[in-house]
């Protein structure tokens, strides 16, 4: 899957969102939707 974040490294306000998401048990592909990266990505 082609993404536009492809290569990029993570800021510190996606690694935050992140790191909200998976305290709230946020199912990985909405988390990689929502950060817009692949599955692989999270």
């Amino acid at each position: 899957m082609a993404n536009e974040n492809d290569g990029k490294p993570w800021s510190d306000d996606d690694l935050q969102q992140l790191k909200v998401m998976i305290t709230e048990n946020t199912l990985t592909g909405l988390i990689a939707m929502k950060l817009r990266r692949t599955d692989d990505a999270v």
